[in-house]
This record gives C-alpha cells, structure tokens and sequence, in this order.
C-alpha cells in the first residue's frame, strides 16, 4: 500500500474506511486541545480533566515516550491541575526506591539522604544519578514546583512527591 502523498492524509483502511471515521468522529468528541502545555501556562484549558477525574482518588498518567520535554512539561501542567485545583497531594514515579526518597527529602525542603546531611543538596547533585527520563530541566521544574508548593503551603504540602514504585509502573497522583 503506497503512502499518501499527503503525510496529514490517513492511511487507507482495509475496512472501508468505516472503522476509521467511527475512531475520527469519537477522537472528535472527547478530545480537549492544549493550547499551551507550557509549564508555567494558566490551567483553565485542564478544566474538562474535573469531570474525566470526578471522585476518584488516583489517577495515572501514562506516556508513550519517557524523557520527551513535551510530555514531561505536560505531566507537570497536569500535576499543578490535580494539585492545585483537584486536591490531590501524592506522587508516585517508576524510579528507583532510595532515588524517590531523596525527590521526597528535597521537595520537603529537609536534608536529602545520601548527600551527608549537612547542607541543601543541589538540583544537579540530586538528578546525576537519576534515572534517565529524569535528568532533564523539565522533570527539575516539577520538582521545584512541588517544593515551592509544600513551602507555600505547609499544612497541606504533599504527603509524599515521588513514593516510587520501583519502575514497575505509570505515574500516579492520589488524594
């Protein structure tokens, strides 16, 4: 099958194409544009995500890719959004256990454990021995987001940012 000379044009389907207008019109209906997914962006175009999260009390966030800026950038606007506007207050990433408690230390703003103790570690201390996807500026934004958040807002700070799950798992934010 040749590729259309249009590469925004779809792909034939062997169907008949019904199956992919049926896919095309529910696309249609349900998906919400992201005008902005910078990280510091206003969240007002997150406002349907309320309804989609209704009651529940953890939510993942699942990426195709890990480490894309984009997709990072865009997980830490839906943080701010479940944080901020939706009450949730946890974070689990799939990273190493002991590499969680030092994001958890540091956006508490107490000593972060296996740098000596004895004064504040620095963002590219704590991130060198990251995993991969998380030696980036973007996922170093989220994390001083959280740790602005907790020193705003101290009787409400996250009960845990990053209580990891050893990289067996997507990101999830619980209430």
């Amino acid at each position: 099958m040749p590729a259309p000379a249009d590469p925004f044009e779809p792909l034939p389907v062997p169907d008949g194409g019904a199956g992919a207008t049926a896919v095309r019109h529910w696309i249609a209906g349900h998906a919400h544009p992201l005008p902005d997914v910078s990280a510091r962006a206003p969240l007002d175009h997150l406002v349907p995500l309320r309804a989609m999260v209704g009651e529940a009390r953890v939510v993942g966030l699942g990426a195709a890719t890990r480490g894309a800026a984009e997709l990072t950038t865009l997980a830490h606007q839906l943080i701010r959004y479940l944080v901020e506007e939706l009450g949730f207050r946890s974070l689990a990433l799939d990273e190493d256990w002991s590499k969680g408690l030092q994001y958890d230390a540091y956006v508490a703003v107490t000593a972060v454990p296996g740098y000596g103790g004895d004064g504040p570690v620095t963002p590219r201390e704590l991130l060198a021995d990251a995993w991969r996807p998380y030696r980036s500026a973007e996922f170093l934004a989220a994390l001083h987001w959280i740790r602005a958040f907790n020193q705003r807002h101290p009787r409400t700070a996250y009960a845990s940012s990053a209580s990891t799950t050893a990289r067996c798992g997507p990101t999830s934010t619980t209430r």
